[in-house]
């Protein structure tokens, strides 16, 4: 049986904030849309959460529809096993559904497997109340995916599970 890891990830409110655009806007950060919407910072931050933990990166974002989306990934920084991502289904329904039904999905697919530990990042809290323990809420004023997240995120995702 292999154990494995989730993160779902949103876009808007984790890798960009009000605290990035105003930065953005003072550096004089000219690179184009949409590379311009992800903050260094955040992308680092996201980086060092796949690296403390092996996990796998599932995008719950809208974002997960735009065309190009590995390349967009890849050229803001993303290395390594991000840019294998899987996406989760739309249901036009709130996030916290769609979660639920990819990982349901996902052990179907892979009955070998075992979810060990997942988190979702998001600054929405349209999530099920069974994953408020595996749910770490960004900020989309003030910096989104900070240190201080990343830890929490790192922390859900190394707990030992009974």
């Amino acid at each position: 049986m292999s154990k494995i890891k989730i993160i779902f990830i949103d876009v808007d409110g984790v890798f960009n904030s009000e605290t990035y655009y105003r930065k953005r806007a003072e550096s004089g950060d000219v690179r184009p849309y949409p590379l311009s919407e992800f903050d260094p910072e955040a992308v680092k931050q996201y980086m060092r959460i796949i690296q403390e933990t092996s996990a796998k990166t599932v995008i719950s974002s809208s974002w997960r529809h735009t065309d190009g989306l590995r390349s967009i990934l890849k050229n803001v920084g993303f290395r390594g096993s991000p840019l294998d991502f899987e996406i989760t289904p739309y249901l036009g329904t709130i996030r916290g559904l769609e979660i639920k039904k990819y990982m349901e999905d996902y052990l179907d697919k892979h009955p070998e497997d075992k979810i060990e530990s997942y988190c979702i990042i998001d600054d929405d809290i349209d999530m099920l109340y069974e994953q408020k323990d595996n749910f770490v809420n960004c900020d989309a004023y003030y910096g989104g995916l900070t240190k201080e997240k990343a830890d929490e995120v790192i922390k859900i995702l190394n707990k030992k599970q009974n």
